[in-house]
């Protein structure tokens, strides 16, 4: 587990502005740091040891090459095999050597062999460049600045805050993404001339040129006309690549813990943990003192099942705020979701026995869960209704009309000029126009909802330096997934149920765990591995139980907040709308928890 940093420049004092950078991010707890300096040339790296304890430091440097690489290659051992036989030799045990070595080898050609969750970034001597990639999958966070000058890359944005002449300025034009997706879409950030590195994709920067060749090396294959193989071939298959990516990511030189919630993904990917390992597993399970239930029962269910050993962790609310507050300074933005706090207390809690956990994100989208969306072909066939529409309204966390609301009459005018999230949707829609309705929403997905999932885990992880690996984000898997027919995903219980749902009028949410079985397939999966009880569980939601500390201590921190002087002549809020109080009573909780992290975000990194 890594950090990388680095910049191309001519500036002056390179190892001091170096050592302001990466003091930003002592938090991350190293085993050691090392750093490389050539001509314009400064590459940083941060090590936090999972693989191979005993020594190996980076950036690693073979022959005319050098490299810093963040986080892990899942098959280097295949790959390490298959470069001895071609007489390569190795001083060390790391999947770094083994990927700078296979790169010198046969350079971007390795790329569509690799499983990983990583960024990287080479530099040739001989051939003048350096190379920088990101995974498939949004795994890993690849941060860049670029003025034709300087190129400065990083692992988080708060390092290259500190180069010189790096301006902070808020990019208000990409506001609505925040609260209407909880993420800055695509490659913008909250800062103007920060970008990020799309997935599936890699850079040669020419040295002498300074001009960037970008490629895509993988994307997810948009198949109009499924063949359809039969549901067993898909559990079948379902299954083996769910198993191969489990044992894949438990191979590690530390102790790899699993996180048993009360539901079905996690569940299967602890059991499954359990078959591959030759010893009892380790899981925890973690609820909240202050909530009216707690779920304790059904992961004890689970781990005896499997014969694990099973850790309960009871959390407390105590505190909310004055976390919250440093995750936002952490995450380099405002938090998304209300319950980014409680994992990061979870992460807290797990480093004093971990360092590796394996997590379920993903499940739910790649497999066919949240219907009021998954089911939305069904209102948009009867009605003859806009397909686009529909998924947008939908798929909104804050509505237009409050978004209209609150925020300034400026704000929205950058919002339309730019009308960024309108053409990111348009762009992905347009790509997918030729699938079936009920095909086009997991591309949707994979491309614009997939990245907040893994950006929130990655957050409240590596805040702690916890590494948190995710078997249902394996690239392996989601191609296979994705050729399946949507009727294996969500299943009909009867098969008169379709035409039920037609005739009667029912809505995507009436329908969804009533008419039809969610995630059937990985249900089918379970079957093997998981008690009945699990299996047919409904979903429950991570708990956040703060409604009622909201409607009370909330609304008064709100104010002090949202009608302080300092936010108010920001004019990001609309000013007259804050002070006519008539958002205490229009906006629900989660609009204001939004607006107090915009504007703590804002106090933090731009005052």
């Amino acid at each position: 587990m890594c950090w990388i940093t680095g910049f191309i420049s001519n500036i002056e004092n390179k190892e001091k502005i170096l050592k302001s950078m990466t003091d930003k991010i002592t938090h991350r707890w190293p085993n050691d740091e090392w750093f490389f300096i050539k001509n314009n040339i400064v590459l940083w790296h941060r090590r936090l040891s999972i693989i191979d304890l005993e020594w190996w430091h980076q950036p690693i440097i073979k022959s005319w090459y050098t490299i810093v690489f963040n986080w892990e290659i899942y098959n280097y051992k295949e790959i390490r095999e298959e470069l001895e036989k071609l007489w390569y030799s190795f001083e060390t045990n790391s999947d770094t050597e083994v990927l700078l070595t296979w790169y010198i080898e046969f350079k971007e050609k390795i790329l569509e062999k690799l499983n990983w969750m990583f960024a990287f970034v080479i530099y040739s001597e001989k051939e003048n460049n350096i190379f920088f990639v990101r995974d498939r999958l949004w795994i890993k966070p690849f941060y860049y600045f670029y003025n034709w000058n300087d190129f400065i890359f990083w692992s988080e944005i708060k390092t290259i805050l500190e180069f010189p002449w790096i301006k902070k300025e808020l990019n208000t034009w990409v506001l609505n993404s925040y609260f209407q997706y909880r993420y800055i879409l695509w490659e913008e950030t909250f800062f103007k001339w920060i970008k990020k590195l799309l997935p599936g994709n890699y850079w040669y920067f020419g040295l002498n040129t300074k001009e960037i060749e970008v490629k895509k090396y993988w994307d997810l294959k948009l198949e109009e006309n499924k063949i359809d193989l039969w549901e067993e071939y898909y559990v079948e298959n379902t299954e083996k690549l769910l198993k191969k990516s489990v044992k894949r990511r438990m191979i590690a030189d530390v102790k790899v813990w699993a996180y048993l919630s009360w539901w079905l993904d996690s569940s299967l990917v602890s059991s499954m943990m359990q078959k591959v390992s030759s010893k009892p597993i380790n899981t925890y399970t973690i609820w909240f003192k202050e909530d009216w239930f707690n779920e304790f029962e059904w992961s004890r269910l689970v781990a005896k099942n499997i014969w694990a050993n099973h850790h309960e962790i009871l959390l407390s609310w105590e505190n909310y705020l004055e976390t919250m507050d440093y995750l936002i300074e952490y995450k380099d933005a405002p938090l998304s979701v209300p319950n980014e706090v409680p994992l990061y207390l979870m992460s807290k809690e797990l480093k004093k026995d971990i360092t590796v956990v394996l997590s379920w994100e993903w499940a739910d989208e790649l497999f066919g869960w949240y219907g009021r969306i998954f089911k939305l072909y069904i209102e948009t066939l009867r009605n003859n209704s806009n397909f686009e529409e529909n998924f947008i309204k939908r798929y909104n966390y804050v509505s237009d009309e409050s978004l209209f609301k609150f925020l300034s009459k400026n704000i929205l005018e950058d919002i339309d000029k730019k009308s960024y999230t309108n053409k990111i949707f348009k762009e992905y829609l347009s790509k997918v126009e030729n699938l079936k309705i009920e095909d086009k929403i997991p591309y949707i997905f994979e491309k614009l909802h997939l990245p907040w999932l893994l950006e929130r885990v990655d957050v409240t992880t590596m805040a702690t330096s916890v590494e948190a690996r995710v078997p249902f984000v394996d690239h392996e898997l989601v191609e296979f997934v994705n050729s399946i027919p949507f009727k294996y995903k969500i299943k009909w219980k009867d098969w008169y149920d379709n035409e039920k749902a037609v005739n009667e009028l029912l809505k995507a949410k009436d329908i969804s765990e009533k008419l039809d079985t969610t995630k059937y397939i990985l249900r089918k999966v379970s079957e093997k591995y998981l008690p009945k009880e699990i299996i047919e569980r409904k979903k429950v939601w991570f708990p956040v139980p703060l409604d009622n500390w909201f409607k009370w201590n909330f609304q008064e921190y709100a104010k002090k907040i949202l009608l302080d002087d300092l936010t108010l002549s920001r004019w990001i809020f609309d000013k007259d709308y804050l002070l006519s109080k008539k958002w205490t009573e229009e906006l629900n909780w989660i609009n204001i928890w939004m607006m107090i992290n915009l504007e703590l975000f804002i106090r933090k990194y731009f005052d």
